[in-house]
Parts: structure tokens; C-alpha cells; sequence
């Protein structure tokens, strides 16, 4: 969901106030419809668009934004990408997903260890919790080998963002990155955030590494996923919406 969304609701919420407009919408720069939030009653509905005009994703919200109830996503040429439910802004239950010409199904759940909170397919598992020098927990898929991922906060950092990735490149590279694929800034729970994707070799196996930086404060948090480089198109989705649902509460 566009940033600006949250803005729009409030704006709707100040209309409804003053019995003005029950429809607030973005347009693009060329003037095709970009967004609109819609007031049912006392329900938000809002809806995003590609440029082409075709719908991306639409569901319900709350007045702070968060989606609740049935959501839909959408391919740029109109095929249903995903659906299923959100309760306070996390997925839940099942969803079903149609990516890369793959139909597939996934059971949600959210997973909390404070101070953060994931959501995470029920199939996988906590094979560690947080201990000394180590992640916040580790977790992997149900096969137990495919796919980890684990959580650090790294605390008292005294560079900006974009110095500690890049000393973490560095860093890591006498580890067995063979070269970074792509570094990108995204938003995550509306809180700005850094995406680094790598080739991984680890005793001679090839990996894709796929890293999240979110700066808090004085604190990083590091999100990373470990993939072997033949699966990652099967698994990239998945990791796109475990990664997007990381809150630091």
C-alpha cells in the first residue's frame, strides 16, 4: 500500500466529519487513477492501480490504514496474484497464490519475540531463540533445509545506515559473497528500510543471500534469508511477505 494511503484516510475521516467527500483518489502523473479510498458506511475500502489501469491490490482498512478482512493482488495484466485474509494488518489463515504460472496454498500465522513481530508460514519452525551473540531466532522452512532465515538487532551503531551495509558487504565477502545482484531502499511497515540481494558460496554451495537493513535509533535490525540459488524463484514471493510484515513494536 502507497504511503500516501494513510494520509488520504485521514483526510476521508476530516471529510466524513464535515459531510464532504466519501471518495479520496491519487492519480498518476499522466492522470490514469493511481488509488482511491472509498467509505462504505463505516468501512474504508481502498484500491491500488497499475499505470496500465488495472487493478493491483484492493481490500479493507482501518481508519490508521492497517488491512483487515479479505484481500486480493493482482498481475499487471489482471490474473488474481494472491488472496486471503489480514487481521490488524498481518496475514492470516490461509492464502492462495498463483506466481511464476505456480498455484500454491500457505497457512499464515504471526509469530512474536519481542520486540518484533513476523509473520511466518505454520509449517516452519523455531529451531533457535534469542541467546548471547546470537539472532533474535532462527527459523526454517519444513523441509529443514531449503530456506532459513534468521533476525539480529545490532545495537550502539554510531555510522548511518548505508556505511554499516556497506562494512557488512565488506565484511561479509571473506565469508563467501561472490558479488552483490542488487541494493535497493523499500518500506517495511511504513518504516524505511535498505534491501541487499548476493551470490553466496559456502563450502562450494551456491546461495542467494537476501538482506534487510532497518535502522531504529541507534539500532539495525537485520533481517536474512539464506536460499539455494536454484530455488529462489520458487521461494522469492514467500520471502518478499515474510520480510514486508516485520514490525518492531
Amino acid at each position: 500500500m502507497y504511503r500516501a494511503a494513510y494520509f488520504y484516510i485521514g483526510i476521508l475521516l476530516f471529510g466524513v466529519a464535515c459531510s464532504s467527500k466519501t471518495t479520496i483518489e491519487e492519480n498518476f502523473e499522466n492522470g490514469k487513477l493511481k488509488s482511491r479510498v472509498l467509505l462504505k458506511g463505516s468501512r474504508f475500502f481502498y484500491t491500488e492501480y497499475y499505470p496500465n489501469g488495472t487493478i493491483n491490490n484492493s481490500g479493507e482498512v482501518d481508519k490508521t490504514g492497517n488491512k483487515n478482512g479479505v484481500w486480493k493482488y493482482y498481475h499487471s495484466d489482471g490474473r488474481l496474484k494472491a488472496e486471503g485474509h489480514f487481521k490488524d494488518d498481518y496475514k492470516d489463515g490461509r492464502w492462495v497464490y498463483n506466481f511464476r504460472n505456480q498455484n500454491y496454498r500457505i497457512n499464515w500465522l504471526t509469530y512474536l519475540a519481542r520486540p518484533i513481530k513476523i509473520s511466518i508460514p505454520d509449517s516452519w519452525k523455531v529451531i533457535s531463540d534469542s541467546l548471547p551473540n546470537m539472532p533474535l531466532f532462527v527459523i526454517s522452512d519444513s523441509l529443514g533445509a531449503a530456506v532459513n532465515f534468521n533476525v539480529f538487532i545490532h545495537k550502539n551503531i554510531k555510522v548511518s545506515v548505508i556505511n554499516f551495509i556497506d562494512e557488512e558487504i565488506k565484511k561479509n565477502a571473506s565469508y563467501g559473497i561472490v558479488k552483490v545482484i542488487s541494493r535497493r531502499e523499500v518500506e517495511i511497515k511504513r518504516e524505511a528500510a535498505y534491501e541487499v540481494i548476493y551470490d553466496v558460496n559456502v563450502n562450494e554451495r551456491m546461495l542467494i543471500g537476501l538482506q534487510y537493513f532497518i535502522p531504529r535509533s541507534n539500532e539495525i535490525y537485520m533481517i536474512s534469508f539464506f536460499v539455494p540459488k536454484g530455488k529462489f524463484d520458487i521461494y522469492e514471493l514467500l520471502l518478499g511477505e515474510i520480510a514486508y510484515s516485520f514490525e518492531i513494536l
